[in-house]
């Protein structure tokens, strides 16, 4: 109960920022994390993790040697993130998920297996959801792949002009009903 309060504190802060008013569903969880793999090491980053539902969706499915790059706005959800979950493949990124590359550059890492996004894309300015579009496409590797949650059909447009390949499930067992975008560069 006291993660819902503290996302509708967020919410009500900056609308723009946080994503949604309700945790993310045990059916979008497993949706967003399908391609992550227990069988080899990947490098994984996380646009928005808020209270940590994807994160430790991706931390139970990914291999012991993957790493996984988790950019969350919000000091208050990182400093419970990173007193939550103790795992030294997870590294909590206080910043801007358009400082993509750099925190790449950072951990020495040359590029991303699989990018999963939980940001309010509708809401984000423009010219900030083409940054991170874009550097999302350039870091992800060959046959990689970008995972979108929306609550909206509106965005799906966007990604077609960054990605060649979009693929959408709805998951009506969510409040409010999500659409997962699967995105790969061609």
């Amino acid at each position: 109960m006291k993660r819902y309060w503290t996302t509708v504190l967020a919410y009500s802060k900056n609308v723009a920022t946080t994503g949604a008013l309700f945790e993310t569903s045990k059916l979008v969880v497993k949706e967003m994390t399908h391609l992550v793999t227990p069988h080899q090491a990947q490098v994984i980053i996380e646009l928005g993790a808020g209270h940590g539902n994807i994160t430790e969706g991706i931390l139970q499915k990914m291999h012991p040697d993957s790493i996984l790059l988790a950019f969350e706005l919000h000091s208050e959800f990182c400093d419970e993130l990173k007193a939550r979950i103790s795992d030294r493949r997870l590294h909590v990124i206080n910043d801007s998920a358009d400082k993509i590359k750099s925190y790449l550059a950072k951990h020495q890492l040359q590029h991303a297996d699989v990018v999963i996004s939980a940001l309010p894309l509708v809401v984000i300015p423009n010219e900030v959801v083409d940054s991170i579009l874009q550097q999302t496409k350039d870091v992800l590797q060959n046959k990689g792949h970008y995972l979108q949650v929306s609550y909206s059909l509106i965005i799906q447009k966007k990604l077609k002009s960054f990605f060649g390949k979009v693929n959408k499930k709805m998951v009506l067992l969510n409040a409010p009903p999500a659409v997962v975008y699967t995105c790969q560069a061609q």
